[in-house]
């Protein structure tokens, strides 16, 4: 049924408008999804590429994002780069921050380029895409291709949170919790993180964890950090893991429990963290992590 609905649509002669246009790049999603035909790249692609001839941005931003992924079609970055550029000139704010992503994180030669990273992220921040603007703010609070700024990162994500974008209430309960902008407050920072875990974000769970664990702005209460480690090392945070060890090798929960403490750390240490490897080698536990990977343990 699929294979017929996109020959058919294909074959078509016809003189496609805006909206006929719209709707090939809305069917390519769906084929490149499979949120209602079989999943099928290929199709999508094909779909893609009449879309972008005919100038539709967010059909060559789709098509440019599957030239980067090899869906559909070979890999090719520098075609993916181009018409990712023409759709942003075309002002597709995603193809922006795509093209951020591309400079920030080195894709194009494995040496990230941060100006660039920035020029982008601000043009999709102008456009008013949160993404856009959750970049943007990055930018600022690590120095990505302009000068760190907590003061301005802390306002930016600050309104994105305001505005109930889930990805800032992290930063928001971070800058608050460790004061970075000059405006600690433990109790808003608990706010913040309570939204975010509440929409299971890792992060904002660890960071609850550590609130209760040294009791900061809230009572000590081990019990409870545990709580939160635990459900962020189930969304896949290893710092949380590490975090569960050292709670357990402590006796902040009852009394030491090493063999529990040591389970954690190895879990930890699996996915790369360094405090839990650094954990495993101050109590003399030998490293198989390589040995255990590779037999699926």
């Amino acid at each position: 049924m699929t294979e017929f609905a996109v020959n058919f649509v294909l074959n078509l002669e016809w003189e496609p408008d805006e909206d006929s246009i719209t709707a090939l790049t809305e069917m390519g999603y769906a084929l490149e999804h499979g949120t209602i035909f079989e999943k099928d790249y290929e199709a999508a692609a094909k779909l893609y590429t009449i879309a972008a001839e005919a100038g539709d941005s967010t059909g060559m931003n789709n098509l440019a994002w599957m030239y980067q992924n090899g869906y559909g079609v070979e890999i090719n970055l520098s075609k993916a780069i181009k018409m990712y550029v023409d759709a942003a000139e075309n002002g597709c704010a995603r193809s922006m921050v795509n093209l951020g992503n591309i400079y920030e994180f080195g894709v194009e030669n494995g040496k990230p380029d941060y100006d660039k990273a920035f020029f982008w992220y601000q043009k999709a921040a102008e456009q008013g895409d949160p993404l856009g603007q959750f970049n943007y703010a990055n930018c600022f609070h690590h120095g990505y291709g302009t000068s760190q700024n907590y003061e301005k990162a802390f306002k930016l994500f600050y309104e994105l949170a305001q505005n109930g974008e889930h990805s800032a209430f992290f930063y928001v309960g971070l800058y608050l919790q460790e004061g970075l902008a000059g405006l600690q407050n433990y109790k808003e920072a608990e706010y913040y993180y309570k939204l975010g875990a509440a929409d299971n974000d890792m992060y904002c769970c660890n960071q609850l964890g550590v609130m209760y664990a040294e009791g900061q702005g809230v009572k000590k209460n081990p019990e409870q950090a545990l709580h939160y480690y635990k459900k962020a090392a189930r969304l896949g945070d290893a710092l949380s893991s590490t975090n569960v060890g050292w709670l357990y090798e402590s006796g902040e929960l009852d009394k030491p429990d090493l063999q529990t403490a040591i389970t954690w750390y190895k879990r930890a240490a699996e996915n790369g963290e360094e405090n839990a490897i650094e954990a495993l080698q101050r109590l003399g536990v030998p490293l198989e992590i390589e040995k255990e990977r590779s037999t699926g343990i």
